[in-house]
């Protein structure tokens, strides 16, 4: 075939692959062979002349081969591999398949061109058998080997075979006849110790009789351990048992800080498993967040004596009383430590509440004497102007009836002032000794619009705007809308006739944001800190109306009411420009 040209192909069957069948089909049964006469290969039909046999199935030709061809398939193999060339046994008797044919065996040696390993390829040839020689019956063997030289080596081979085996027997026997000599000298020897044996068993029955007695002994002793170890095992387990029932977490150390003992408890501090027993504690993770403890175990062993640790956990989700005592033996002797963790958490809680408590009856107290001082103070002053008007009136009835109408007007202002004054400082004692109800979903929007609605009706000389997005907060309704009324109130107040007053409410991530815009005075920088301080008043100036700053209270309860719902409030403000009161809330949960 050309070279670089594709094999030619009969369908999808190529000329190679029709070659190899053609050869299966006609050539003669064939085996391929090793150096060992194991069989590596077999042509389809050559299983008629192989005889398989029950039992561990064997590659061997020999033994795989028709018996009647053994002997002759041996003695050609041997000779093609002492001479390295074909060998051939021809018209071997074999019955097969019910009939008698005569059957030729061709060995053919080869070596492999890349190992060197010897292999054999073995032909069969099988045809019926003649008339003549059917009727002289099986060749003989010697006939068939007569006149061939590889029979002459096989021979020879076999002779020199015989030679060292009659050697190997000569040897055999003069290692039978020492071996011999060597079993009678064994055999006195044995009869010397059979003596010594029949007088040892002599002096073992007497030790037999000892030993009864000594057993006898030994069965005493042994019922009564018995009784013991019984009773230990009772204590044992209802150790068992008092430590599984225990919720204390409690470990067993021994002198070198291994685990010997622990109660289920551990589990919920230590990654503990049963096959931790014996391990080094430091070997151990847990979830303490504490890391002396070996430290402590060791110090304990050291100076024999106890300590005790308040730890709690990682997260802070529980709290123990560590203590770490020396354990003691019956025998007094110390022989390790015990490490108990008792859960306080409750009591730390109680604890917590109870301080949460008193700085509760403490803030109550303070904001009691701060509310009667303020109290006091505040309406100290109004209620002079009142009582001295009211004097004026009443000690001069024949007063001018213009001075008349001033006092009465100056005492109504005051009261008034001292009306509002005590509805505001009310609200600020309720926000410091009252809890708050449970929060609402509140459209903060729509209270906003409700609130500019109401305001926009006390100041119709002014221009009020409006920015409100959707926005739901968690709270009380009714203090958010003392809240805006408050801011709305003070931005209408300080801003001249003609102003504007904006409300803006928006979504800003997690928060509503509130702002509070107006065009009015504004205020100085160095009031600004002080706003939300209570009874702070800022220069009275700033007011547009004849009400001269107020109570000094409104910042300081919308300061209150925001700090309520977790927010915050500042105000930005520019003197001449305007002021702009800023509130964060947070939004309610599932609020977008």
């Amino acid at each position: 075939m050309p070279e670089g040209r594709e094999p030619q192909r009969e369908g999808s069957t190529s000329f190679g692959e029709l070659h190899y069948r053609l050869l299966e089909r006609f050539a003669p049964p064939s085996l391929l062979v090793d150096e060992n006469y194991e069989v590596v290969h077999s042509s389809e039909n050559a299983g008629e002349f192989l005889r398989f046999a029950g039992g561990e199935p064997s590659r061997n030709l020999l033994k795989l081969v028709h018996p009647a061809l053994q002997l002759d398939l041996q003695a050609a193999l041997m000779a093609a591999r002492a001479e390295g060339r074909p060998s051939e046994v021809r018209d071997v008797r074999v019955r097969l398949g019910g009939e008698e044919r005569a059957v030729s065996v061709g060995v053919h040696p080869f070596v492999t061109a890349e190992g060197g390993r010897e292999y054999f390829l073995v032909t069969f040839e099988g045809r019926e058998a003649s008339g003549a020689a059917a009727g002289g019956g099986a060749r003989p063997l010697s006939e068939t080997l007569a006149g061939d030289k590889a029979v002459e080596a096989v021979v020879r081979r076999l002779e020199d075979e015989l030679q060292r085996t009659r050697e190997r027997l000569r040897a055999t026997l003069e290692q039978h006849e020492t071996s011999v000599e060597e079993l009678r000298a064994s055999n006195e020897e044995l009869q010397a110790i059979n003596e010594e044996l029949r007088s040892a068993s002599e002096e073992l029955e007497t030790s037999k009789e000892e030993l009864q007695s000594v057993n006898e002994e030994l069965t005493t002793l042994n019922h009564e351990l018995k009784e013991k170890v019984d009773e230990l095992s009772r204590a044992n387990s209802d150790l068992l048992n008092l430590m599984a029932a225990t919720d204390i977490a409690t470990i067993f150390l021994d002198r070198a800080l291994n685990i010997k003992r622990y109660t289920p408890a551990v589990r919920e501090l230590f990654n503990i498993i049963p096959s931790d027993v014996g391990r080094p504690l430091e070997h151990l993770t847990h979830r303490l967040a504490y890391g002396r403890l070996a430290d402590d175990a060791r110090e304990v062993l050291e100076r024999l004596h106890t300590l005790e640790r308040d730890v709690h956990t990682s997260q802070g989700e529980r709290h123990y009383l560590l203590r770490l005592a020396p354990y003691r033996t019956v025998e007094d002797r110390i022989d390790g430590v015990v490490v108990h963790f008792i859960d306080v958490t409750r009591r730390k809680q109680a604890e917590e509440r109870l301080r949460a408590s008193e700085a509760r009856l403490q803030a109550l107290v303070e904001a009691q004497e701060r509310f009667v001082a303020d109290a006091s103070h505040e309406l100290r002053a109004p209620l002079a102007t009142v009582l001295g008007n009211l004097e004026l009136v009443h000690r001069f009835p024949d007063m001018p009836e213009e001075e008349r109408r001033l006092a009465l007007g100056d005492a109504l202002s005051e009261a008034r002032r001292m009306n509002r004054l005590i509805r505001d400082l009310l609200t600020l004692a309720r926000g410091d000794t009252t809890t708050p109800p449970p929060p609402q979903a509140v459209r903060l929007e729509e209270l906003a619009a409700e609130c500019l609605r109401q305001i926009s009706l006390l100041g119709p000389e002014h221009r009020f705007e409006h920015a409100l997005g959707p926005v739901t907060v968690a709270g009380d309704p009714d203090r958010l809308k003392e809240l805006l009324l408050i801011l709305l109130e003070n931005a209408v107040k300080y801003t001249p006739a003609g102003g504007t007053v904006r409300l803006e409410l928006a979504a800003r991530g997690a928060h509503a944001e509130l702002r509070v815009r107006d065009t009015g005075v504004g205020i100085a920088p160095e009031d600004l800190p002080h706003v939300f301080e209570r009874f702070y008043r800022a220069d009275p100036s700033r007011s547009r109306g004849a009400d001269p700053g107020g109570t000094g209270l409104g910042l300081a309860i919308a300061k209150q009411v925001v700090e309520q719902h977790g927010g915050e409030i500042r105000l930005q403000s520019e003197p001449g420009r305007g002021t702009v009161a800023v509130v964060r809330l947070p939004l309610a949960r599932g609020q977008p």
